[in-house]
This record gives structure tokens, sequence and C-alpha cells, in this order.
């Protein structure tokens, strides 16, 4: 839960217009959809603060169902919600104990897959004026050759 302190902070207009409008904007994934269940009053109040900064088309792919399921059950059919969410999938910490296992799993692909690809920070070389100022780069760039 929040406390009534970080939702004052947190619902300071710049700080929604610019949170959102970057997670809108530059966010590295596509929102097919979002649904919200059991929020409280509270998320209802914020959310209404939010949504006037969202586009259209995220505004449409956001759902808040509160308590009642069969709007739930419209979107994404029974046949994967678990009993819990009047669904007729498996329960959820059978979902959760699966999932489990399978990351687990598969630790040492995500080990692989995190060696590729970055130069690690200094691996460029240093600049006179500092890594920070020069992205790591090193040279005074200041005789320049273009052709």
């Amino acid at each position: 839960g929040l406390t009534a302190t970080q939702v004052y902070y947190f619902s300071s207009p710049t700080l929604l217009y610019k949170g959102y409008g970057c997670f809108q904007n530059a966010f590295p994934c596509r929102i097919k959809g979002a649904h919200y269940l059991n929020e409280s009053p509270l998320f209802d109040g914020v959310f209404a603060i939010i949504k006037p900064v969202l586009s259209e088309k995220l505004k449409s792919r956001l759902r808040m169902h509160g308590k009642v399921y069969d709007t739930l059950h419209e979107c994404l059919g029974k046949q994967v919600l678990p009993p819990d969410y009047g669904g007729d999938g498996p329960a959820y910490d059978d979902c959760v104990k699966y999932w489990t296992e399978k990351l687990l799993a598969s630790e040492q692909d995500f080990i692989k897959y995190n060696k590729k690809g970055f130069v690690g920070r200094g691996n460029l070389g240093t600049s006179s004026a500092g890594d920070e100022t020069m992205s790591g780069m090193a040279g005074s760039f200041k005789k320049l050759n273009v052709d």
C-alpha cells in the first residue's frame, strides 16, 4: 500500500505527466492491455488524476474491474483465470510453482544471455575531462579531420 505522503508526492501533475509520458512513449514493449482487480478507492483517485495525460489508445487498453469478475471473463475468458477470480484455469499457487521451477531451470540461459552485448564501463578509455562528460571516450577532440 501507499501512505498519504507517498500519494501526495507522486500525484504532482508535473511528475505524473513526465512519468506517464515516458511510460507511454518510451517503454520498450507494446502494451496490449492492463486489467486491474480489487483496486482501492485511493488507486481510483490517483488514476483519475493520471488519466487525462494518457493517450486515447492507452486509455482504451486499461480496464478497471474492481470486484466484478464478469467483465474480466469477457476480456480474457474463464479458461485462463484461476478459480480465485471465478475462472476454470489452474490454481494460482500451482501457476506460481510451475513458473518458479521453469525460471530456475533456465538460470544458465539467463547467465549466458546477460554476458552478451554489453560494454563495461571504462572499456572505451577515459578522457581528461572525466568519464561523465565524455561518455568514457578517450581523446580531446581538439583536431577533427573531415574527408
